[in-house]
């Protein structure tokens, strides 16, 4: 017996309700081969579906909600911590809530059938996924809005590192402790260390945990009494870190 992808069965789903013909849904998933994407963008690229009427259908037959996220309201800086920066991007969704209660985090998204994303999230958070369906552009717009105001930890960390290597900021020695206060005011230093400080502020974290380990320095925000990993810094910077 053939096994049916989630993507297959919207298809064979959306041309059991009249909605689509059996000629579109093969010339959709032909297409869907070519270019790679998902079933549901490439309904509404060639313009068989539009997106009201495809969310109807999700709501109704997986019993999935549909939430615009453009009128949803301010999303917490601690529901986004839930949830890395890389994965939010990879896979174009958002966190929206998170019930503590059941441990469970609300994701937005405008393929709510890719079982992938979902189970990796399961993997990554700890946490049960809810998941709602919403449009593509306004995810991508929160996504924007949410992560994209300031130079990100990768940035930061490259630039530091580079400075470091090639001899324009000195790595400080345990033993050179007259010159601690200096070497900590390098910039790279500076602009990690103040990084890291902003994105403590922003997820409302109690405390920040610096701990040092055999290649890397890593970072951890205290938010809700939960301990969460941040983008770990070179082991290169931790006395200069320290010291700021």
């Amino acid at each position: 017996m053939e096994v049916v992808s989630p993507h297959r069965k919207l298809g064979e789903l959306l041309v059991s309700l009249g909605i689509i013909t059996q000629q579109q849904l093969q010339q959709s998933l032909e297409q869907q081969k070519k270019t790679g994407q998902k079933l549901g963008e490439v309904l509404l690229n060639l313009g068989f579906v539009d997106e009201e009427l495809l969310f109807a259908v999700l709501a109704k037959q997986f019993n999935i909600p549909y939430v615009s996220v453009s009128e949803y309201g301010e999303i917490p800086q601690n529901v986004l911590s839930l949830v890395p920066e890389r994965i939010v991007k990879t896979f174009q969704l958002i966190p929206i809530e998170y019930d503590k209660n059941t441990n469970t985090i609300t994701i937005a998204m405008s393929d709510p059938l890719d079982l992938y994303a979902i189970d990796t999230l399961k993997e990554l958070t700890k946490c049960n996924i809810k998941v709602v369906v919403s449009k593509k552009n306004e995810v991508l717009d929160a996504i924007n809005k949410y992560y994209e105001k300031k130079e990100s930890i990768e940035e930061v960390e490259k630039k530091a590192e580079s400075e470091f290597e090639s001899g324009e900021a000195k790595v400080v020695e345990e033993e050179e402790t007259a010159e601690l206060k200096v070497e900590a005011d390098a910039a790279p230093v500076v602009k990690a260390v103040n990084y890291i400080i902003e994105e403590a502020l922003n997820h409302k974290a109690s405390d920040i945990l610096v701990a040092p380990q055999e290649k890397q320095i890593r970072i951890r925000y205290k938010i809700d009494g939960i301990f969460h990993d941040q983008k770990p810094l070179p082991k290169k910077l931790l006395q200069s870190v320290v010291a700021r």
